[in-house]
């Protein structure tokens, strides 16, 4: 459901093709529908299998927040921050604005969920999270929503690379070069088409997945060059990764999502408050006020 092909996700579930395949296949025979087919040989799930997903996906939110409980009643905590936010700012940015809220609130126990933005606008409203960080826009009953700072895509790549001699990479440029590209359902491979198709490009798709981290980590492995957001081309870049700016620019808008109501709306401000800092002082120039974009 998130990688887009089953050999990822046996990779990711440190099992075998053949065996998510199967596995699959029985789930498929028990539920009485198919739950993926296939298309510009990615898996795309099917209508019965974004509805069932999602039902899968609120259920084991509700065990984890059992689990959480018990932690906390454990350990004798007080109270707990429950945060939920999209991958592309969980692989690094979440996690580094955690450690410093823990610092400062040694008492408060911290969950960390990470889900697409449709299920996060989702559980939000219904005070599962007292934080969620999603693509905006997003549209939801029950949530205040604001955007917390605009990325811009950046084009990476690894070096050396002929793209290294320009200080700005055009649609024309990536004519022809293997590209990773992000699966037929996300933002970014919607945002490229257009540009893509606009200039009459066609770079050569070597490899597909909606996750920026794991087209970098191709990248980085030498399949290609991708487009990403400022986030993943910043934690890359300390891999050995180039990262120039992309026009016609687009942006990847992240948004903040609270509850109306919510118990824990003091921490939750502190936590953003820390976001705030710790975006200022990973993109200076522009980074920290709400809304800023990165560069």
């Amino acid at each position: 459901m998130l990688v887009g092909s089953f050999t990822e996700a046996a990779r990711l579930l440190r099992s075998s093709q053949p065996t998510v395949s199967r596995m699959v296949r029985e789930l498929q025979d028990m539920a009485g529908f198919a739950l993926f087919i296939r298309r510009n040989g990615m898996m795309v799930p099917t209508a019965e299998a974004l509805a069932l997903h999602q039902e899968v996906e609120r259920s084991f939110v509700g065990l984890d927040r059992i689990a959480e409980r018990m932690e906390q009643i454990r350990h004798h905590r007080t109270s707990t921050l429950r945060i939920v936010a999209m991958p592309v700012l969980s692989a690094s940015f979440i996690p580094r604005a955690i450690a410093r809220f823990s610092r400062l609130h040694p008492d408060v126990q911290v969950t960390l969920q990470v889900h697409r933005s449709e299920a996060i606008a989702s559980w939000v409203p219904n005070e599962q999270f007292d934080v969620g960080f999603s693509m905006l826009p997003m549209e939801k009953e029950g949530v205040t929503a604001e955007l917390f700072c605009a990325a811009p895509a950046l084009c990476v790549f690894r070096p050396p690379h002929r793209l290294e001699a320009h200080d700005i990479i055009r649609p024309a440029d990536l004519q022809g070069e293997d590209f990773v590209g992000h699966g037929p359902n996300s933002f970014a491979a919607r945002a490229l088409t257009r540009v893509f198709d606009d200039a009459g490009v066609r770079p050569r798709i070597v490899a597909n997945t909606p996750l920026s981290a794991i087209a970098c980590q191709m990248v980085l492995e030498g399949l290609g060059v991708t487009l990403c957001d400022a986030f993943t081309a910043s934690d890359f870049q300390a891999r050995g990764l180039v990262a120039r700016p992309f026009e016609p620019s687009f942006d990847f808008n992240y948004g903040v999502l609270l509850p109306h109501k919510n118990q824990n709306e003091k921490l939750a401000n502190i936590f953003m408050e820390i976001c705030r800092d710790n975006l200022a002082e990973r993109f200076p120039a522009k980074g920290g006020q709400p809304g800023s974009k990165l560069l």
